[in-house]
């Protein structure tokens, strides 16, 4: 046998199999995929959850239900406010925009606990220009730490 023989008996890496054997059982494959399914069906649940109690939560609403200009700088607003737990304080935001839409005006209003779920209130608040319009920014069981319960309530 020359050596020209002998060169075509060993397999050359271009004869060697298509495809690799897979590195992994069958076994630990299928344990990693659900273990990555598991990851990720976790980590939607929180997110969802974070978002529900963000924005789908509606143990609390408000409505601008009147308002009014009192002067060049003053609003007065009536707000309504349901809650699921009238026994807990509650603040809204309540604000006046311009005719441009613009914020001229902000203020807290401080519900104290009451045993009706449906409450209004009626405030004043001052404008750095001339409002036009009233509305309920937002509204929170969490009450500032600068808020006084007993100073605090419409005027």
């Amino acid at each position: 046998m020359d050596t020209d023989d002998a060169a075509r008996a060993t397999p050359s890496p271009a004869s060697a199999p298509r495809y690799e054997q897979p590195r992994l059982s069958a076994g630990t494959r299928k344990t990693i995929m659900y273990v990555l399914v598991a990851i990720v069906l976790v980590l939607g649940g929180l997110l969802s959850y974070g978002a529900y109690r963000v924005m789908g939560s509606n143990d609390l609403e408000a409505t601008m239900i009147r308002y009014e200009t009192i002067d060049d700088d003053t609003m007065r607003g009536a707000v309504e406010l349901t809650r699921d737990s009238p026994e807990r304080p509650a603040i809204c935001v309540v604000r006046a925009r311009d005719r441009d839409g613009y914020e001229v005006a902000r203020r807290e209003v401080y519900f104290p606990p009451t045993e009706d779920k449906t409450v209004e209130i009626t405030t004043d608040y001052l404008a750095r220009g001339l409002p036009a319009v009233g509305d309920v920014y937002g509204c929170s069981y969490d009450i500032p730490g600068y808020i006084d319960p007993e100073t605090a309530g419409p005027s």
